[in-house]
């Protein structure tokens, strides 16, 4: 079964692969490339947002985070992934239909602005054989995708080739706040922009200087065509919650950098909200390999440092549980008790890993019910898609 599966893994693959280069070469659009440890769908969000209000051509992204080697050509396609065997003979199908009978078009190229994700060694080797991009933008480098990479450095040479594979007439737009980001800043052709902000500023910055410094818009007007932008769903988004609430959901997926970032911004909201109590609930982490144990312990103990109370969901966080944290296995039992602990005036960061299905947490914590439709995986496949542990 195994080898069936991975065979049609393969022809989907090379099939869809095929289909976008295809379609590249005959579109020729100006392309956007996005990558980094955490932040990669956020910025591609804000950019695509952005310069589809001051560039008279077509700006276009896929929703979501399609950044491998299915997601890629999907994105490129304007196709959607399903979820069934037939689904894919569907999709297949329209790829090889799009390849055959898309032509040149007729006025200015459009911009693409995609998102490139990676798990193993030589996976952004394969991304930029699809889709080479003119600008290029590194969010920051952490631990995770380390269960295949194995070290952090590894990690930082594979997302590194989107930047040092740009031609000198590229952009390569870098993250000044990442000693490793920056480290590149020299191994690149491109010219080279830093950004120096924080986590919950970097994404608008970054599409403001994209706007810039690669499409020639003047930054005031990049900076009011980003004033409405919204963070996509499950990135550190802000809701009203049960009983005087605050709850700050941020669980699309985690890494531990993209904790770290969350449980700094966590202070910033509790300190501008002037909060009587900030509340930690974090899901495990996945594909962290080697590093799991030591960057689970890390992160609680960060957690301790930041927060009142801490709730840990998982096995991987039940390993490192002490007196000073509350463990529960899956999340409705979480947050059945945080729902019995919540009082007014707390502030509430819920993060985990897509697998942890956080979101439920978020959920029952809403005092508006509706708001459950800005959460991440709403759709009928994840809604009833039932929590196995991980």
């Amino acid at each position: 079964m195994n080898y069936f599966k991975a065979r049609f893994k393969y022809l989907v693959e090379s099939i869809l692969s095929w289909s976008a280069k295809r379609v590249l070469r005959i579109r020729k659009p100006f392309i956007i490339g996005v990558t980094g440890t955490a932040g990669k769908t956020t910025t591609k969000s804000a950019i695509s947002h952005v310069l589809a209000k001051v560039l008279e051509q077509k700006v276009r992204s896929a929703p979501g985070n399609l950044n491998t080697e299915i997601g890629l050509p999907l994105a490129i396609l304007d196709l959607e992934a399903p979820v069934d065997p037939l689904g894919w003979v569907r999709v297949l199908i329209n790829a090889v239909a799009q390849s055959l009978f898309t032509f040149s078009p007729k006025g200015a190229s459009e911009v693409l602005v995609l998102e490139y994700g990676i798990d193993q060694p030589g996976d952004m080797k394969k991304l930029l054989k699809i889709a080479q991009p003119k600008i290029g933008i590194l969010t920051n480098i952490g631990s995770a995708h380390t269960q295949f990479l194995k070290t952090v450095e590894a990690v930082a040479k594979e997302k590194s080739q989107l930047v040092t594979s740009l031609p000198k007439s590229g952009l390569a737009v870098l993250n000044k706040r990442d000693r490793r980001v920056i480290a590149y800043q020299g191994r690149t052709k491109a010219r080279v922009e830093l950004v120096d902000r924080p986590a919950d500023e970097f994404a608008l910055a970054v599409a403001i200087l994209v706007a810039e410094h690669g499409f020639g818009v003047s930054a005031k007007e990049a900076l009011k065509a980003g004033g409405d932008w919204q963070r996509p769903p499950g990135r550190l988004r802000i809701f009203d919650g049960v009983k005087g609430s605050v709850v700050i959901d941020d669980t699309y997926n985690a890494n531990p950098i993209s904790t770290t970032l969350a449980l700094d911004q966590l202070k910033r909201i509790s300190r501008d909200k002037k909060g009587k109590r900030s509340i930690v609930v974090l899901g495990d982490m996945l594909e962290l390999g080697k590093e799991e144990f030591k960057a689970h312990k890390g992160i609680a103990l960060l957690a301790q440092r930041v927060a009142d109370e801490v709730v840990l969901v998982g096995t991987r966080f039940r390993r490192v549980v002490n007196n000073k944290t509350t463990w529960f296995p899956g999340p409705m039992p979480a947050a059945s008790y945080i729902l019995s602990l919540v009082k007014k005036g707390d502030i509430i960061l819920v993060k985990g890993s897509q697998s942890m299905r956080m979101e439920k947490i978020v959920e029952v914590l809403l005092k508006n019910k509706k708001d459950s439709a800005l959460l991440v995986r709403q759709s009928p496949y994840w809604k009833n898609k039932q929590y196995l542990t991980p």
